[in-house]
């Protein structure tokens, strides 16, 4: 669920300031840069993040030095500078405070609501011949062999095995 859209700076510490748009889920925070070619992507998890501040005030003085500070349990600091008109500063720090710690505002956490559907029988999940034929099997150098279906052959060997063309079941 996309919560927020807002334009920022990135300090980024390896290129300097990039500026881009930020979007803001009950998942993650998500930047693309919108004058860089390739653009730039930084994609964070919220689960990831262990502290976000404020910088910088109303009299701050100087280019980028308002906006927010955001430390994250994977050894990355993220600062974002924003415009000062506008409270986009406080809009940004309420929804990421939010959503980056739900337990301390009553909400569930992103796990419990995702609900992402899965087939109940895991076994047919994969399906190795279905594999095979996207990856163009059997074709003329190779071939699908059934020799190991019951395990005979080897246990820890797949079931369908794929092997050369010319190779008999026998050798």
């Amino acid at each position: 669920t996309r919560v927020t859209d807002k334009e920022v700076i990135y300090m980024c510490p390896f290129n300097g300031p990039i500026k881009g748009r930020v979007y803001i889920t009950n998942y993650r925070i998500y930047l693309r840069s919108v004058e860089s070619d390739p653009a730039v992507v930084l994609d964070v998890p919220l689960g990831v993040i262990t502290r976000i501040e404020k910088m910088g005030g109303a009299s701050s003085r100087g280019e980028n030095s308002y906006g927010l500070d955001i430390t994250c349990k994977d050894m990355r600091n993220l600062r974002f500078a924003l415009k000062q008109e506008g409270h986009s500063r406080r809009d940004i720090f309420e929804l990421l405070t939010k959503y980056a710690f739900p337990h301390s505002h009553n909400l569930p956490f992103f796990a419990f609501l995702n609900e992402e559907k899965f087939a109940e029988n895991g076994w047919l999940v994969y399906n190795p011949m279905v594999e095979y034929r996207r990856q163009g099997l059997p074709n003329l150098q190779w071939r699908v062999t059934f020799l190991n279906e019951h395990y005979a052959l080897c246990d820890t060997y797949p079931s369908l095995l794929v092997v050369p063309y010319n190779a008999t079941d026998e050798d």
